[in-house]
């Protein structure tokens, strides 16, 4: 006597199973990335020696982090990068971030003349970029010794897109070293429970994104 047939739901129980394991994996793959991410655009690559190039707009705690290892490391000098100051600037005795942190620096005992200013033009857009082209042109018109290497100090999630640009800017003639300082309004390893550490991952991520993808901003 035949069989009866089974209904399918009967004869592949564990169909369902494998279908829910797709996205269940894909979630665990997206957490994993996102527990990644922060280390990955907070970048820390050597050398780290040469000339210490300051993205200037860096806020008192991060520059006294990077005045530290300057005067614990071996270098040349400082280069101060940056552009106008956009908020009320006609109230302030420096018209620049990088004339601003100049002064700030000799404050912190760093000697006027171990400091040079490079101020980038004001734009819309690219503010970056246009910081790692005007310190193309200054250098340029004042070459580094041979085989010295720029060190760029930026902070938190900013430090890979600040690499990149600077990298593209300056060429394969110059070696770029990179440190990522803490960014001091969150804490690094708990970056998803502050706004600002949320905000910093979100905004970079696009930011890095969009010149990773436009190798002409």
């Amino acid at each position: 006597m035949s069989q009866p047939i089974l209904p399918d739901s009967t004869r592949h129980p564990r169909r369902p199973l494998r279908r829910a394991r797709i996205p269940l994996l894909l979630l665990l793959f997206f957490l994993l990335l996102l527990s990644q991410l922060h280390a990955f655009l907070s970048l820390t690559r050597p050398p780290h020696h040469g000339y210490m190039t300051l993205e200037s707009w860096l806020d008192d705690r991060a520059l006294q982090h990077a005045v530290d290892l300057y005067l614990a490391g071996n270098y040349h000098g400082i280069l101060c990068t940056g552009g106008p100051i956009e908020t009320g600037h006609y109230l302030a005795p420096h018209k620049t971030y990088p004339a601003m942190t100049a002064a700030r620096l000799q404050h912190l005992g760093i000697p006027s003349e171990q400091i040079q200013i490079i101020t980038a033009p004001l734009v819309q857009r690219d503010r970056t970029y246009a910081s790692a082209l005007a310190l193309r042109q200054h250098l340029d018109q004042h070459p580094l010794p041979p085989n010295t290497p720029l060190h760029l100090i930026s902070v938190g999630t900013h430090a890979r897109r600040s690499h990149l640009l600077f990298k593209r800017a300056l060429g394969n003639q110059i070696e770029i070293g990179i440190t990522a300082l803490p960014d001091p309004t969150y804490p690094p390893h708990r970056w998803y429970a502050h706004s600002r550490g949320v905000r910093a991952l979100i905004s970079e991520t696009i930011a890095y994104s969009y010149a990773k993808l436009h190798p002409n901003p």
